[in-house]
């Protein structure tokens, strides 16, 4: 989520989105180097809104790459392989 403008209409389309997918969401909020972020607002606004907890949310700038490093092991941490009723096959060269 943009530190900037917090929850959108999409944001939360999407979440619901997701969790009707059973799909792993790993809250982000981004944006974080820019003078007018509102970390705090946003973390509370992700807390509140959605139900994750203050030591779930990850705070990244992509411009600094603060937070990049733990973003990317927390995806290989949560994130299933192959998500369970996803059929995946290797597409040949």
């Amino acid at each position: 989520m943009d530190a900037t403008q917090g929850i959108q209409a999409q944001t939360v389309s999407n979440v619901y989105k997701a969790l009707e997918s059973n799909l792993v969401l790993i809250p982000v909020i981004n944006k974080i180097d820019l003078d007018t972020a509102d970390i705090e607002g946003t973390e509370k606004d992700l807390i509140d809104t959605f139900g994750f907890k203050k030591e779930q949310v990850l705070k990244v700038s992509a411009k600094t790459g603060e937070g990049v490093q733990q973003l990317l092991e927390e995806v290989i941490k949560r994130v299933p392989a192959h998500p369970p009723g996803i059929h995946w096959e290797p597409q040949g060269a």
